[in-house]
């Protein structure tokens, strides 16, 4: 490889690819075996949180935030084969293969809404819901990155203070990105039950769980100011999109990442008050 902060290893059963609470700024790709994620490892309380294998990606809050490590990685199997991805490295390793960038969304809009569903079940009715929506089945994505691809983004779209942008229920496989003015996210829109679930403002993302769940829309979204300019991107223009704008791709994934870890704090959080 011509940079060689992205390289590969290969490695044993039982050997620790990083501690819990370690800070490193990159990421990892498994090419070969699985990988553990440990909660606690080597303590009484140690737990399994999750087990990977071929093809998908770990520790991406690492790259994307350069947040401490939540957990322990420890290869399962002899001759696990792994890339290390640090976040210089990333317009690199996704430039022509936007089926990773939407591999690595895909798994995290999985981790939220379980643990959305999951602080659901914990969480009192009048209590605000952790994070934002995520919701809904995945389903194939088209046209990733494909050569003869020729679709362009599509011109910015203005909305005045109170404008409908999308309704619960909608099925839109697009997501926007804020140029302009601010966004609310509803639960209940328009009825007594109305509930502000987010607020978003310029460069914030909305709707991207539709690039890659096939899935109606899970909340209302309204302008909340006059003059409210959005894009959509869908996915067959997320390739240009990526190729032009790399840091708004990867403020994409940092603002999800960021919400899933929000949700997890809020989930934890309720879970030890219960236990009181």
């Amino acid at each position: 490889m011509g940079n060689q902060s992205m390289e590969r290893k290969t490695l044993k059963k039982g050997e620790v690819i990083f501690e819990q609470g370690k800070f490193e700024d990159w990421m990892y790709d498994i090419l070969q075996g699985r990988v553990g994620i440990y909660a606690g490892y080597g303590t009484e309380d140690e737990k399994l949180v999750a087990e990977m294998g071929a093809g998908e990606f770990f520790g991406e809050m690492g790259m994307i935030e350069y947040y401490p490590r939540s957990a322990t990685a420890v290869s399962m199997e002899d001759e696990t084969c792994i890339e290390k991805i640090a976040q210089g490295d990333f317009s690199e390793y996704f430039r022509g293969h936007s089926e990773r960038i939407y591999n690595i969304m895909k798994q995290l809009s999985l981790r939220i809404r379980k643990t959305t569903e999951d602080y659901a079940k914990v969480c009192p009715a009048d209590e605000k819901p952790a994070g934002k929506h995520a919701g809904g089945i995945l389903s194939k994505l088209k046209n990733l990155g494909g050569a003869d691809s020729k679709a362009k983004n599509r011109k910015p779209g203005e909305y005045n203070k109170g404008d409908i942008i999308f309704e619960k229920g909608d099925y839109e496989p697009f997501m926007y990105d804020i140029y302009s003015g601010k966004v609310g996210i509803y639960s209940d829109f328009g009825t007594p039950d109305q509930k502000l679930l987010a607020e978003l403002g310029e460069s914030d993302f909305l709707g991207e769980m539709a690039l890659i769940e096939d899935a109606p829309r899970s909340a209302t979204a309204v302008a909340l100011e006059p003059n409210t300019r959005l894009k959509t991107v869908d996915a067959e223009t997320f390739d240009d999109y990526f190729r032009e704008r790399p840091a708004k791709v990867l403020m994409l994934m940092q603002q999800m990442s960021a919400r899933l870890r929000q949700v997890s704090k809020d989930y934890l959080e309720i879970c030890r008050n219960a236990e009181k």
